[in-house]
């Protein structure tokens, strides 16, 4: 667990530590898939996927579960992924607001398929649920961010899709654990 003494931020719910925790967690794994991934960028995503997954189980406190969680945020980011990479095609190029929209929903259900493999396994359905709404949102948003700014910023665009995905997921531990903290009190 995180030692960090943090009074809490008013915009998110629950504690802020786990926001900052996990955000880089996927935005790591995204620099380390694309700096090693040299061939398609398909093989970017379960990188992503396990590096993210490992660090959802180390900061849940269930270190026997961090290689269960690699491998189905592998399995479960690489499999998301197909659908993004086969349509993105139609959404990557272009500047205006169906693109958006596309871009957001690919980016939204690629963090779905991605974190409800690590639902799995979690082996918990409560965290599952609110999890998957942190990464609908999380991966939505930081899709299209990372393909607005990706040029601007000089960052490779899954690093950016990373962190913010994993900023939504960490959004939704801190919530978890301020929740349970305040039934256990």
């Amino acid at each position: 667990m995180l030692s960090v003494a943090n009074p809490g931020f008013p915009l998110l719910p629950g504690s802020t530590d786990r926001l900052l925790a996990q955000a880089p967690s996927f935005g790591i794994g995204g620099a380390i898939g694309d700096a090693t991934a040299e061939g398609p960028v398909i093989f970017v995503f379960p990188i992503m996927g396990a590096v993210g997954g490992a660090s959802i189980s180390l900061l849940l406190g269930k270190r026997a579960r961090a290689i269960l969680m690699a491998l189905t945020g592998a399995v479960g980011f690489g499999v998301g992924s197909l659908p993004v990479l086969l349509i993105s095609g139609l959404a990557i190029n272009r500047i205006d607001v169906q693109g958006a929209v596309l871009l957001l929903v690919l980016g939204a259900a690629q963090g779905v398929v991605g974190v409800a493999s690590l639902g799995l396994g979690l082996r918990d359905p409560e965290r599952a649920r609110y999890l998957l709404l942190g990464a609908t949102l999380g991966f939505g948003i930081g899709a299209l961010v990372a393909r607005a700014f990706v040029y601007e910023l000089g960052v490779p665009m899954f690093v950016i899709w990373g962190a913010i995905g994993g900023a939504g997921l960490g959004a939704a531990l801190g919530y978890l654990e301020k929740k349970k903290a305040d039934t256990q009190s």
